[in-house]
């Protein structure tokens, strides 16, 4: 038995409505990172290292990184949910494997100039903070 045409359009717009939730989430994580290290780089320019004359960064730019990149993903998981309307955690955890995986492309391209122990907390800690920008958003919106 063939679905009715109006099922296949509704099912369709809401797949799309996900899709464009999860790259305007992931531009606006882009977005803040960017942004993020350009102002990082203004206040303390000898705190950001010149990866292209080889230097490589101290703890406490990693550290830094840590706090732009964690804060990125969760308002691109916030950003991702306020689009969508009706957020749920499977649709912020794909935002986090998008994320990821353009994260593990930077890494080859980068030529792995940050510790092994950077790239592993970044990776595990990505989908956790979208998740959380997505449940303050639904938290929000519940009260």
């Amino acid at each position: 038995m063939p679905l009715p045409s109006f099922i296949i359009r509704r099912a369709s717009l809401a797949m799309r409505q996900k899709m464009l939730a999860v790259i305007v989430g992931y531009f606006t994580a882009v977005v803040l990172v960017v942004m993020g290290f350009a102002l990082l780089k203004q206040i303390f320019p000898s705190l950001v290292p010149d990866l292209v004359r080889g230097e490589r960064p101290d703890t406490n730019f990693l550290i830094i990184a840590f706090v732009i990149s964690f804060f990125s993903a969760a308002v691109g998981g916030y950003v991702m949910a306020f689009v969508v309307k009706h957020p749920d955690m499977r649709l912020a955890s794909y935002l986090g494997l998008v994320i990821i995986l353009i994260n593990v492309l930077t890494i080859i391209l980068e030529g792995f100039v940050k510790p092994l122990w950077w790239y592993r907390t970044l990776i595990i800690f990505l989908v956790p903070f979208t998740m959380l920008g997505a449940s303050l958003y639904r938290n929000s919106k519940s009260k």
